[in-house]
């Protein structure tokens, strides 16, 4: 198995911390450590630093190289340009089908933390075997509690393969209709977690049958075109709408038994904190007068003082200042938006 990580996002509703300087998952904003350092000790646990592979760009590479002296500057894998998440996957399976053709790799989320460690690494363990056993895309996938619109959903088909382990049904997109009550009612709706595991020789050629402009440019980056070249000319799309949505009846998920905490919003890190009280970031210079359930992070370490107001978000940091309920820290990408604009 090969792990490679991905980063390439800047998570502009973390603004005015994360920005394409600094993304989000190279923030220290849950103590010593970065998300992208937390998560290269966990695969540490399991593998060599010369067996973990990074997927990025040029700019986030030396951020990461930075962070973690020990990455392996040839295991780095450095899109030519910003083509999105399915021209991105395409370009790491070339790359490692030029080192492993038909050994397994596992996609892991810079920007994501799982606890406790241990379930994940299991969990990429029992990928490996069902890749080998199957030769089918595997996917993870977390039981919902409740439905949320905007999000993309997986219908699976019951029962178990075995513990733990589905067949796709189908996929269902997050702009897409459908009776999602009656198939959450079923046991069959799953959110899915984003991560993907398959071969790369098996995803390219998931590649020709589903996206051949995608497919061409890869075949000419594996002969030795030049990679900028053709890396261009991929159109830019998310690699659900193009190849893995057709791909059901060759996909397989398996659920989370382990807590998956994407850190999309301030509030998220605020909801986070109140459950975990070693990552809480001390607020000893927060003043609140007839104040609470606010949350509270400078760049500078400044007394901030809150007076009258509940469940606020405010954020100093270099590139601005933010002042929120937190309840609507979802539209503050709306304001890197705006900035970009400007």
């Amino acid at each position: 198995m090969k792990p490679v990580i991905i980063c390439g996002g800047v998570g502009t509703k973390m603004w005015p911390l994360s920005s394409p300087e600094m993304p989000k998952h190279f923030l220290k904003f849950l103590g010593e450590k970065s998300l992208f350092e937390m998560t290269w000790e966990m695969l540490r646990q399991a593998y060599k630093s010369e067996e973990i592979y990074l997927q990025t760009n040029a700019a986030q590479a030396q951020l990461a190289m930075l962070q973690v002296p020990e990455i392996v500057k040839a295991n780095v894998f450095v899109e030519p340009d910003h083509r999105d998440q399915g021209p991105a996957t395409g370009f790491m399976a070339a790359k490692l089908f030029q080192i492993a053709p038909d050994e397994p790799f596992f996609l892991v989320q810079a920007d994501v933390l799982r606890t406790p460690s241990e379930h994940y690494l299991a969990t990429m363990k029992k990928t490996e075997e069902l890749i080998k056993k199957t030769g089918k895309l595997v996917t993870g996938v977390i039981k919902p509690k409740f439905l949320v619109r905007g999000v993309d959903y997986i219908k699976v088909k019951n029962p178990a393969m075995e513990t733990g382990v589905y067949q796709v049904d189908r996929w269902i997109m997050r702009e897409e209709e459908g009776d999602l009550q009656k198939d959450f009612e079923a046991g069959e709706l799953y959110l899915h977690a984003n991560h993907y595991a398959w071969t790369p020789r098996a995803m390219l050629e998931a590649f020709r049958r589903r996206a051949p402009d995608w497919y061409g440019p890869l075949q000419a980056i594996i002969g030795g075109a030049d990679e900028a070249t053709e890396y261009a000319k991929m159109p830019k799309a998310g690699i659900e709408y193009m190849v893995t949505k057709f791909e059901a009846e060759n996909t397989l998920v398996v659920e989370a038994n382990y807590e998956w905490t994407d850190f999309g919003t301030w509030e998220s890190v605020f909801e986070y904190q109140q459950r975990n009280d070693k990552f809480l970031i001390s607020n000893d210079k927060l003043i609140e007068i007839e104040a609470k359930n606010n949350f509270v992070k400078t760049s500078d370490g400044k007394p901030v003082a809150i007076i009258g107001l509940e469940n606020i978000v405010v954020i100093d940091g270099p590139k601005g200042l933010l002042v929120c309920k937190k309840e609507m820290t979802g539209k503050v990408g709306e304001v890197a938006k705006i900035l970009n604009e400007k």
